[in-house]
Formats: C-alpha cells, structure tokens, sequence
C-alpha cells in the first residue's frame, strides 16, 4: 500500500532490543517441537516471511565519503 515501507530489517544485539521477541520463550516453543516460522508468528502475528536472495546485491559506495569527526584517542 501507499507511504508503507516495503521492507523492514529488524537487527538487534545484546539483551533486550525492545522489539517484543522473548528469546527465552523461544527457546521454550522451539522446545516444544515449534520451527521458526511458527515462533516468529507467535511473537509478530501481522509480520510476512518473504524469501530474500542472499547475498545481497553489490551496492555501489559513494565516490566521497563525508568528513567525520576526530575520534579521540
């Protein structure tokens, strides 16, 4: 539909992204003989599995690439 993103990359590291997926209940329904699309529905019902190439297609970097600051060291 129109103004809605076509693809969304959820990426998360660490304990706790905020996304609503509970790594241990997972583990608990994976457990329980439940494959990943069955606990990925569980956790976001609304969301679609798509099928997507990998690896991604090569992207073409920009020719200059914009000042960053000064790290401190």
């Amino acid at each position: 539909s129109r103004g809605r993103p076509r693809l969304i990359v959820l990426w998360g590291a660490g304990t706790g992204h905020g996304l609503g997926f509970c790594r241990h209940g997972a583990d608990g329904l994976a457990a329980g003989g439940n494959d990943f699309r069955r606990i990925l529905a569980h956790y976001f019902p609304k969301a679609e599995l798509v099928a997507h190439p990998w690896p991604p297609a090569a992207r073409k970097l920009p020719q200059k690439v914009p000042n960053r600051p000064a790290e401190s060291r």
